[in-house]
């Protein structure tokens, strides 16, 4: 009831082509490219929203810089990328990276885990009902910004980065924003192995 009340006064904007009534509106849900990357040792696949670009990018940006309002279209477009994963239709636990601590200072949230935990309630909302969060990977030491680093630095400064603070068994999938190189997700994934997961994928935004 008092949604509906809030969005009668205050309607939703289109993330995409900000017209009225949408958070993100069917013709741009369409518009999306979701795609697969398969380069990596450790990880089977990732699937991404879109490319680093348009509205993506912005929206990105801003929750970035601590703007949440754009975070729901986010997560339904990562629901739109999670129906090209292997495991679409079975049970699978979310694993999102994990955030630096001076990275949530800055943006006032962990916004990986606040992405993991809206794309949940979206994918269960869509009847994906065996799909959890298990936040269990952790930082082991302080690592450099990824920004402006090429592949050999990326891989140089994440390796052996991450570990688990539990064992994990089954299918998991790992969430980042972004994926460039796929050093992150790669490393993450080691961990994750290491902790007992049988197979492992990978989701994100754009990439």
């Amino acid at each position: 009831m008092l949604n509906d009340f809030v969005n009668l006064i205050f309607p939703s904007t289109c993330c995409g082509c900000k017209k009225l009534g949408h958070i993100l509106c069917p013709s741009c849900i369409t518009k999306l490219r979701p795609h697969e990357r398969n380069t990596f040792e450790y990880i089977s696949t990732v699937a991404c929203a879109g490319n680093y670009s348009g509205w993506l990018r912005s929206a990105l940006l801003g929750i970035k810089e601590g703007d949440a309002r754009a975070m729901p279209a986010l997560v339904k477009a990562m629901a739109v990328a999670w129906q090209i994963l292997p495991v679409a239709n079975l049970p699978a636990a979310i694993v999102p990276i994990p955030s630096a601590i001076e990275k949530i200072r800055v943006r006032g949230s962990d916004t990986i885990l606040k992405l993991s935990q809206g794309l949940q309630r979206e994918l269960r909302n869509l009847g994906h009902r065996d799909v959890s969060i298990n936040p269990i990977l952790k930082l082991n030491r302080v690592v450099q910004d990824q920004v402006g680093l090429d592949a050999i630095k990326r891989q140089q400064n994440l390796q052996d980065a991450f570990s688990a603070t539990a064992r994990i068994s089954g299918t998991v999938v790992i969430l980042d924003d972004v994926v460039t190189t796929g050093s992150t997700l790669n490393e993450a994934a080691k961990a994750l192995k290491i902790a007992g997961a049988q197979k492992v994928f990978g989701i994100s935004i754009c990439g």
